[in-house]
């Protein structure tokens, strides 16, 4: 069964997901710069675009043109990175020829 969600839902969940891993860390100083609130959710966002932007400039898979399109896009990495696992888990299935069920 491939699962595909509201790439905004998984977006949100990967944040909550950092949340969890920190308070479990005891991670004081990233849980205050990230609270669990619609403006620590943009923060994260904004900083994890920040930190992707350096890797996609140098990367080979990024064009101007691709690179263009990222430009304001909150949580682009977090998107390109839901879209490309997708992308990668229905061209496994397809080569493999395994039953896939996609909902």
């Amino acid at each position: 069964i491939h699962l595909l969600r509201n790439p905004f839902n998984n977006a949100v969940s990967r944040f909550h997901l950092q949340q969890h891993e920190h308070k479990y860390k005891d991670d004081e100083d990233w849980l205050e710069k990230y609270p669990s609130s619609p403006e620590g959710f943009q923060l994260w966002c904004a900083d994890m675009d920040k930190l992707h932007t350096k890797e996609d400039q140098n990367s080979r898979f990024f064009d101007e043109k691709l690179l263009d399109m990222l430009e304001g896009v909150p949580c682009h990495a977090e998107f390109y990175e839901y879209a490309q696992w997708h992308r990668l888990a229905l061209d496994t299935t397809r080569d493999l020829r395994l039953p896939s069920l996609v909902i």
